[in-house]
């Protein structure tokens, strides 16, 4: 027996909403995410970040060292640590 069209819609309508609720970062993201910002340039930069924090690089074609994404990076965890942000941001 077919499901009444409201059913439909009240299921489709949560699950939507259940999906979106999902797509939230973490609090840990929305900083390496801020604090990526200032490192990326037009050959480096962030293209993911995972809830704990863990973020993925990436580069043009030609380029090699990531060392000075890192680098800047660790300047910007030192400059900026997580839980001043986190204070700053709540």
């Amino acid at each position: 027996m077919p499901l009444p069209a409201w059913m439909v819609v009240g299921f489709a309508g949560s699950a939507l909403l259940l999906g979106c609720q999902t797509l939230k970062n973490t609090p840990m993201q929305d900083y390496v995410w801020e604090m990526g910002r200032h490192c990326d340039s037009t050959t480096l930069h962030m293209s993911d970040v995972q809830a704990d924090g863990q973020y993925t690089i990436r580069g043009a074609s030609n380029v090699i060292d990531f060392a000075p994404y890192r680098d800047c990076m660790a300047a910007q965890f030192k400059q900026h640590p997580y839980q001043e942000w986190l204070k700053a941001h709540q």
